[in-house]
């Protein structure tokens, strides 16, 4: 992974947010304390509050949020949304929600919904791939373990379950529900394995797997990109 994959720790969080009785309108604000500001907001009202975005940010990044949408600014830090806000929140934001989900989100499951507005599966994993994030083959939860794995490994540091579902490479794509389901069926399937500090590795079935997925899928690549030069070729 390497320094350049490493997640930048910043100093709170920008958090976006509605009630679920009132789904057009959101509040864009920042917190250092987003456990303690998202229980200030059940004190408000009877309804449960829907987390829509919430990612690691500086103060600063608020406020940019809040000059960008001004024309759709109601009272104070709630916001109209708007066709352009919904299209800046599900395809363009930055989205550490399932982080925030799994650091504060026991504190209050029966009165907050954590519903992040994000781009169709495939529409994340396309973008993942054209970014360079994930190679081309990646393309279910059950690769992206392997090779989110070996990849942990390859730039020294230990793995564990919360590494796989926080690299830098796992945007919102996978679920951390999802990523602990398939760890379990990789363990009894013996590609992967766990010590006892529950610390994860691939087996060595699990990397000839890996390099088998990688080798076909370089050899698919590589047929179809003779098969584009020779349709201009005039024989």
């Amino acid at each position: 992974m390497g320094t350049k994959g490493l997640v930048k720790r910043y100093e709170g969080w920008v958090y976006v947010v509605q009630w679920e009785n009132d789904e057009e309108t959101v509040k864009i604000g920042f917190s250092t304390d987003l456990k303690g500001r998202l229980g200030d907001f059940l004190t408000y009202s009877p309804h449960r509050l829907i987390v829509v975005k919430a990612f690691r940010a500086e103060p600063e990044e608020e406020r940019l949020l809040h000059e960008k949408f001004q024309a759709v600014r109601g009272y104070g830090e709630w916001f109209a949304l708007s066709q352009s806000l919904a299209f800046f929140l599900k395809e363009q934001c930055r989205c550490n929600t399932k982080e925030a989900k799994k650091d504060f989100g026991s504190a209050y499951k029966e009165r907050i919904l954590w519903k992040p507005m994000l781009p169709a599966a495939q529409d994340r994993l396309d973008v993942a791939h054209k970014s360079k994030k994930l190679p081309g083959f990646i393309n279910n939860a059950r690769r992206y373990i392997l090779w989110a794995i070996r990849s942990i490994h390859q730039g020294n540091y230990v793995c564990d379950a919360s590494g796989i579902i926080n690299h830098p490479a796992n945007s919102c794509l996978y679920e951390a529900k999802t990523i602990y389901n398939t760890l379990a069926f990789l363990l009894q399937e013996e590609l992967i394995t766990k010590d006892e500090e529950k610390l994860y590795s691939l087996t060595d079935r699990g990397s000839r797997g890996l390099d088998l997925l990688e080798e076909q899928w370089l050899e698919r690549r590589y047929i179809r990109k003779s098969v584009r030069s020779l349709a201009g070729t005039t024989l």
